[in-house]
């Protein structure tokens, strides 16, 4: 999770800054996996044929999202679920293999 949200990169230096970039970013990521959760069952059923099971990379996902996410409470409803399912096409084609055994 330290990884995507780059919990070293703030936009001030204040106490206040870092306080509210934190909560932000946390924010985001929970947003950005309840938009993705039905995109992930969506891969698995599309990978059943291939070697590998694959998932969303959710690094990947994040950063699309990230510039994204705040127009969901600015726009009407309908402009809502057409931003949500852009997203969600955009969070499928960051699909990446599990390979299982694998270290990091």
């Amino acid at each position: 999770m330290k990884e995507c949200l780059e919990p070293g990169n703030f936009s001030g230096q204040s106490f206040l800054s870092v306080y509210q970039d934190f909560h932000a970013k946390v924010f985001a990521k929970n947003l950005t996996v309840i938009i993705d959760s039905p995109d992930q069952e969506a891969v698995k059923h599309e990978c059943e044929g291939k070697k590998y099971a694959y998932q969303i990379n959710m690094t990947q996902a994040f950063s699309k999202s990230k510039d994204t996410l705040f127009l969901l409470f600015k726009s009407s409803r309908e402009i809502e679920v057409q931003l949500i399912q852009e997203i969600q096409a955009l969070f499928r084609a960051v699909t990446e293999p599990v390979r299982p055994g694998r270290k990091f």
